[in-house]
Order: C-alpha cells, then structure tokens, then sequence
C-alpha cells in the first residue's frame, strides 16, 4: 500500500497515477490528486509541521474538535459553500474551511450531529472528505443487536468517521481517515 500525498488516501501500489519527483515515486487515488500535485509538488513533498495534525480532540465543555481533509476544491470561494452546508447542521459550533489546507475544522456536540453527517454535509456541498471507505465481512453475528454494537465500537475511534453495518450481509462498510487510524486498526 502506498499513501497519496495529495488526501492521504491509502492507495493499492502500484497505481495507475504515478509520478516521478526528485527521485521518488508518488502514487495517487485519482487523477484530480495526481494533477493537484503537478500543480505544486512541493505542497506535498514538504508537509505542514507536525501542529497541524491534530485531528481530533474533546474540549473541557465537551466539545468535540474534527479536522477533516476535503479533497476538491478549486477556488476560496468553495470555502463559504462547504461552511455554510456544515453550518446548517444542529449541534455545530463552529465550521472554518482553509482553502490552502485543503481540511476543514469543526467544533461540534456529538450527542447532537455525528462526524458521519458532518461528512454528507460536505458531500451535499459537492466535495469529497479525504475519506476512505472499507468493506469487511463479519464472522459471528447472531442477531440486530450485533450489528449496532458493531458500530458503536468502530465509531469510538476518533478515526472513524462512520459506519453502516449489516446482520443480514455480515458485513461493515466503514469510513475512516487514514491520516488517524490505520486499516489494521480497525475493528
């Protein structure tokens, strides 16, 4: 596996979008990631200082703090769309959106909105969370019951950003991001 420099998606090696820069091979989910990259691979290749990667933390009021890449945007003005569609969500705080990072921050109450609909709310804004998604098979679940106990677990890791479980198919499809929590750490 081979991460994208560009949303941090784990990307199965080799990948169709590749490129060559100062000697290394990057790899990349698609084409709109390779081409982002074309554009200033040193944005990439030089990342942020370790500050800005925190992605989740619990406020002393019991706020919780979301920092979720959003992979997509073209101009600033993309900013105020993504804010205003998180915005409308109950239980949200705050929602900033920077451009030039490419994530946006919100402060919210999850016992009122989840990071999973916080997630549809920048997708219903037309852009893509740097989210990834997996699909695994579960042995053993006996009943519905199983099946939301399978999702409470998966959702508390902080990485988790939703889950939609089956009895019926024995299976979870699970959305995380990479940059939190690695595909072997999950549940």
């Amino acid at each position: 596996m081979a991460r994208d420099p560009v949303c941090g998606m784990e990307v199965t090696s080799p990948s169709e979008y590749q490129r060559k820069y100062n000697g290394q091979i990057y790899e990349f989910c698609s084409v709109s990631c390779q081409s982002k990259f074309n554009e200033m691979p040193d944005k990439y290749t030089h990342p942020a200082p370790a500050k800005s990667a925190t992605t989740y933390r619990i406020s002393e009021d019991g706020a919780e703090h979301l920092q979720i890449p959003i992979v997509g945007m073209d101009c600033a003005s993309c900013v105020v769309g993504i804010e205003k569609e998180i915005g409308k969500l109950p239980g949200i705080r705050k929602a900033k959106v920077n451009y030039m990072m490419e994530k946006a921050y919100v402060d919210y109450q999850a016992d009122t909105v989840s990071s999973g609909e916080i997630i549809n709310a920048i997708k219903r804004a037309g852009y893509q969370s740097g989210a990834a998604k997996l699909r695994l098979g579960i042995n053993g679940m006996h009943c519905a019951s199983c099946e939301f106990l399978i999702g409470k677990l998966a959702l508390k890791n902080p990485g988790v950003l939703d889950v939609a479980s089956s009895y019926a198919t024995a299976t979870a499809r699970i959305a995380y991001d990479p940059a939190q929590v690695k595909e072997a750490e999950l549940p």
